[in-house]
């Protein structure tokens, strides 16, 4: 079977981008290349015209449409309705914003097949059973499975991307999450942490340096310190099998980090890491979920810096009760501490967070109308029970303001 794999355009981008490497893409590729012609058009990273040109060139008899973010659910839309248009291919619709807005999405896009959840087992499934003629989901909608053992799945098929070498190469060291902010919906998505094997990931990171040289790869999870015997195993295997490596970057919870964590990491060639800090009040982040001591993080970044790391973090403008006091305080607290790059962006309540859906216990007002495509650097869709939505927007601008003055550079792992 032609298998082609599009992830939908980005709606106003009209440049490629480096950090969009699509790795749930390219495992669910990986899990049927070996049996099928599969292609990928990734448009989101690399802006493309001629996706309905490429639909009729490659023919394929099945398109698998990543919804990874609402900012693309309507570009999606019109995806489906090239392919309708160009091709007689069966469509699988799927996805982290496609499983957490299924209603919605189910609704408006067109498709033959809808897989919630991590897709690999499911998708394979589905794909060997169209091979063979037939199908055991009359419905359309595969039914929620178990999460693979992401010990035992195939390496992403980096090497099916088109121009590769614009992507910074990203791995995936766990899958899941052991927090609960009340603004992510990750773990609603990928459930509990589960964290790869050390050496399989250090066989992964060999494997891309083979390929493409001592290229930059950043640590796609969003906590990678989560489970600290398994960082501290990992950098001791590093150092056993003595790797050499090429730039390295990593995201953690401010509350993951500790010295020994940057001692060891910086030692096997880590150098750059990325922290979401979110705001300077305690007391608004014990309310949506998140908490840290704001004195250790300072001195830990400041020892960081010491050990040669770049420290890169982000805020949030508008966050459930918080003032103009509080924006303040963070803006004057993001710009005094001695970060490489700050990040600023606009609270948005994503579908699956439990601050969306219990706007009332947040205090918040969700102010969204159909055309808002959560576009988290240009709309303040909320009143967030203290600031009405244009006073977070005049904040959030003089954040991006004071932010290109104060970065030195920007982050390659953001």
């Amino acid at each position: 079977m032609r298998v082609l794999f599009i992830i939908p355009p980005h709606p106003s981008r009209d440049m490629p981008i480096s950090d969009g490497m699509p790795l749930g893409t390219l495992y669910l590729a990986s899990m049927i290349r070996e049996s099928h012609d599969v292609q990928i058009i990734d448009a989101y990273s690399q802006p493309s015209e001629n996706i309905a040109s490429h639909i009729i060139e490659f023919s394929p008899d099945v398109v698998a449409i990543s919804i990874p973010f609402r900012l693309v659910e309507k570009t999606a839309q019109k995806t489906a309705q090239e392919v309708r248009e160009n091709s007689n291919a069966k469509i699988i619709i799927g996805g982290i914003h496609a499983t957490l807005a299924s209603e919605r999405i189910r609704e408006s896009i067109s498709h033959d097949f809808f897989i919630p959840g991590e897709a690999e087992l499911k998708f394979k499934s589905l794909i060997e059973s169209l091979d063979a003629g037939s199908t055991d989901f009359p419905d359309g909608v595969l039914s929620e499975s178990d999460s693979p053992d992401i010990d035992k799945l195939p390496l992403p098929a980096r090497d099916l991307l088109q121009n590769r070498e614009i992507y910074t190469e990203r791995i995936l060291t766990s899958r899941g999450c052991g927090f609960n902010c009340g603004f992510c919906s990750s773990k609603k998505f990928w459930g509990a942490f589960r964290g790869r094997n050390p050496d399989l990931i250090i066989d992964e990171l060999e494997f891309i340096y083979s390929e493409r040289g001592f290229v930059p790869v950043s640590f796609a999870d969003d906590s990678f310190t989560y489970d600290r015997k398994r960082v501290i195993k990992f950098c001791d295997r590093m150092m056993e099998r003595k790797i050499k490596t090429g730039r390295l970057g990593f995201s953690s919870h401010p509350i993951r980090l500790d010295e020994e964590i940057l001692e060891k990491t910086r030692e096997v060639g880590f150098d750059s890491i990325f922290l979401g800090l979110e705001s300077a009040n305690p007391e608004i982040l014990r309310f949506i979920g998140k908490t840290y001591d704001h004195d250790k993080i300072e001195r830990l970044i400041e020892y960081g810096f010491k050990l040669g790391f770049e420290i890169h973090a982000s805020f949030m403008i508008g966050l459930p009760k918080e003032s103009r006091e509080d924006i303040e305080r963070t803006l004057m607290w993001a710009g005094n501490m001695p970060l490489n790059s700050i990040g600023f962006h606009i609270f948005y309540p994503f579908e699956g967070c439990a601050i969306r859906e219990n706007p009332d216990k947040y205090g918040i007002k969700i102010q969204e109308r159909p055309e808002h495509v959560g576009d988290i650097d240009g709309e303040a869709v909320i009143h967030n029970g203290v600031l009405s939505s244009t006073e977070i927007l005049y904040y959030y601008y003089r954040a991006k303001a004071m932010a290109r003055q104060k970065n030195k550079h920007k982050s390659w792992i953001y």
